[in-house]
């Protein structure tokens, strides 16, 4: 079971799709950015779903276009569905930050050089901070749950911003 699988089926579930058609979606509203997914995981996913039983496929071709597959979800898809929900709704939150390997490794390395590290890191997250804020204004066209995903992230950078800070004050 994984997250993507979860998405996709939500996604599938509003509508049938090809898989270009949500690789895409995916890549245009950076969605990797909120979840782990990318475009290949989308492919190997929808495929081992329709496997499973979860997902129907039709063939359609539409004038001089290549064959396309399109995914619509069954009733069977529709109970496993369900079943991610309960599963990820319930499981403990685990947080991994890439960055963390930074801060271990500090200890191996002179001051100087870790502090321009920490620079490095602190510049990231007020970039990040910077591009959230410019696109506010984008929000009102996105639906709810994006809105509170994004929020989270933006609340979410604002405390590292703030650790970093202290965390870079007491190191250095």
């Amino acid at each position: 079971m994984s997250t993507i699988n979860l998405f996709l089926l939500g996604f599938i579930r509003e509508r049938p799709r090809s898989a270009y058609e949500m690789a895409n979606f995916i890549e245009d509203h950076n969605i990797p950015r909120m979840i782990k997914i990318s475009a290949p995981a989308v492919y190997k996913n929808l495929i081992k779903l329709s496997r499973e039983g979860y997902l129907e496929t039709e063939k359609v071709k539409e004038g001089e276009m290549p064959e396309k597959t399109i995914y619509s979800i069954t009733e069977k898809g529709q109970e496993f569905f369900y079943q991610l929900l309960e599963e990820y709704s319930r499981k403990q939150v685990k947080f991994h930050f890439d960055f963390n390997s930074v801060i271990i490794s500090l200890d191996k390395i002179e001051k100087s050089e870790a502090e321009h590290y920490l620079r490095n890191l602190r510049e990231e997250f007020y970039d990040r901070k910077k591009l959230i804020e410019k696109n506010m204004d984008l929000l009102k066209d996105i639906p709810t749950e994006g809105r509170a995903i994004i929020r989270q992230f933006y609340m979410i950078n604002n405390t590292l911003i703030e650790w970093l800070e202290e965390f870079m004050e007491e190191y250095l």
